[in-house]
């Protein structure tokens, strides 16, 4: 329950209070029972319950999910581009709901959205308003809201579009740049309706529907939302819905207070052998060892990462993870213990068969640090002269992924999602357009990063190119969302940390995972009071 209602609820009161729409469509399986869920007097527009079979969504589902998981909090740019309106989005019953009735347009609202905006403004009626105005020429009108604050309005037109499988066929490829058809970026266009510029800029994630969110709405939005209950019975002044701006800066000051619960991103680090030496190398400025992490430590930390149901870890750090002789058994334990999504990030420079047992493990992301669309690029940023192995390997990984749909080679759906990088460099300038838009083509992903946001020093000069970082403010955020840890077990204050050297928040080996997250936490938000947001503890390594 959300306020003494069932969020299903809530969400439909919400929708129902709009003057555009008409009436709300549920989409769910044979033998649901919607009136355990929901009062219909209550709701101010009809409710249609559309049975779809055994199931709403399709196999595509579960990679859709996995692009989403390390992007969130945001309503848009997951892998792929994915985007929150794909975490809802099922094509093919939805377009048959609309033939059915003959609905020309729909609104796309999950429902554990419980403050879904629906305001003329900046909500849902904002959002046909708009559509209305040019019908063939906006099939898709959304705004910038975070997750769980906006619905998004899709025509039928497009929706037929979208049935077809393909892995471009989703509402986030529109929203971002595709080499193959280029355009300027849907935000600047008259499809995006404009909102208050403090939810616009909001890092929150407003959906409720994991023990993290679902708490922190509890926490911060509950008392208001049976605040607004108690004066709309009583007739008395700000009754009726609240707004969205109050209830998002109600969110974020909750993002401040000691974590209930295990981070949301773990970045474990399983060793720190690597073969790169170049310019991208961790190892370019002298050599940094650990001792690399055992399995039973490994296990250790991974068994307190479940309860959330939310948690990602990424294998990544100093050392290459594929150089550990345990990989594909530490995933299988990492899924095994509840951690929603597993990312690996290697250079791919091994056996075959240890592709193979890494795909078999069920790993949802392989990052490739490949950082070159050229053998001599290569060499520069890597240090080793492999581009053709790193190459073959990649494409042996396209090969072996499970197929989530019939489509023939790259177009389809599959797992795990394979992200090439590139770190923008002084030396890898010039690969930077033909690298992105060749694997953003076969593959549907391509990933542009800065440089490590380290301070220049004689012998470690600021790249020319520094500014392609991350903003201070995504790096605040991401700070109180992630937690690094050494091969030894310890857990640095900062990111930038990577020899060690600098403060240890807590040591893993005889410390609990929540109580060195609080640890951590506090003193990050400790620095954050003290020395701001551009302290250089509080940045991160990258994305």
């Amino acid at each position: 329950e959300f306020g003494g209602k069932t969020v299903l609820q809530r969400t439909l009161e919400r929708l129902g209070s709009s003057r555009k729409l008409e009436s709300i469509v549920l989409l769910a399986p044979d033998g649901w029972d919607e009136n355990r869920l929901i009062d219909r007097g209550a709701i101010g527009l009809p409710v249609i319950v559309e049975r779809c079979g055994d199931g709403v969504f399709g196999s595509e589902r579960e990679a859709i999910i996995a692009a989403r998981l390390w992007s969130d909090t945001s309503w848009r740019g997951g892998i792929g581009g994915m985007s929150i309106y794909d975490e809802v989005l099922a094509p093919r019953p939805m377009l048959a709901a609309m033939e059915r009735r003959g609905l020309t347009a729909a609104v796309l609202c999950g429902p554990d959205w419980p403050l879904v905006d629906v305001s003329e403004h900046t909500g849902v009626d904002a959002l046909v308003a708009r559509h209305q105005m040019l019908p063939e020429r906006m099939p898709l009108v959304f705004t910038q809201a975070p997750p769980g604050v906006s619905g998004c309005l899709v025509g039928i037109g497009l929706l037929r579009e979208l049935c077809t499988g393909n892995r471009l066929c989703t509402i986030g490829s529109m929203l971002v740049y595709q080499p193959h058809a280029p355009q300027h970026d849907p935000i600047a266009r008259d499809a995006n309706v404009q909102i208050d510029h403090g939810v616009r800029r909001s890092l929150v994630r407003a959906t409720f529907d994991t023990p993290r969110y679902k708490l922190r709405m509890r926490r911060a939005v509950e008392p208001l939302v049976l605040d607004r209950d108690d004066r709309t019975d009583r007739g008395a002044r700000g009754g009726g819905l609240l707004e969205p701006a109050r209830c998002i800066g109600a969110i974020e000051q909750q993002w401040m207070q000691l974590p209930t619960f295990t981070p949301p991103h773990v970045v474990v680090e399983l060793c720190t052998g690597r073969f790169a030496s170049g310019a991208f190398s961790p190892h370019r400025g002298g050599s940094i060892q650990r001792s690399p992490m055992t399995l039973r430590q490994a296990e250790r930390i991974l068994s307190q990462l479940g309860e959330s149901r939310d948690t990602v870890v990424t294998f990544d750090g100093v050392g290459d993870p594929l150089r550990h002789p345990d990989l594909h058994q530490i995933v299988a334990i990492a899924k095994a213990a509840g951690v929603r999504g597993v990312h690996v990030r290697t250079e791919l420079l091994c056996g075959r068969d240890a592709i193979d047992r890494l795909v078999a493990a069920g790993v949802d992301v392989v990052s490739v640090d490949l950082h070159a669309d050229r053998a001599a690029t290569y060499k520069a940023m890597m240090g080793v002269d492999r581009f053709k192995e790193a190459l073959l390997n990649l494409e042996h990984l396209v090969s072996v992924r499970r197929r989530l749909s019939d489509l023939p080679g790259a177009a389809g759906f599959c797992l795990p999602w394979v992200v090439p990088r590139l770190q923008r460099r002084v030396e890898s300038y010039e690969d930077i357009e033909p690298f992105f838009d060749r694997w953003s083509h076969l593959l549907g992903a391509a990933l542009l990063e800065g440089p490590p946001p380290f301070d220049p020093q004689p012998h470690r000069p600021a790249d020319a190119l520094l500014a392609a970082r991350a903003p201070l403010r995504v790096m605040r955020r991401e700070g109180l969302r992630r937690m690094t840890v050494f091969s030894d077990g310890r857990v640095p204050v900062s990111e930038l940390d990577r020899r060690g050297e600098g403060d240890i928040a807590a040591d893993l080996s005889t410390t609990g995972v929540l109580d060195a997250w609080r640890e951590l936490f506090s003193r990050r938000r400790r620095l954050l009071h003290d020395e701001g947001e551009d302290t250089e503890a509080l940045r991160t390594v990258g994305p």
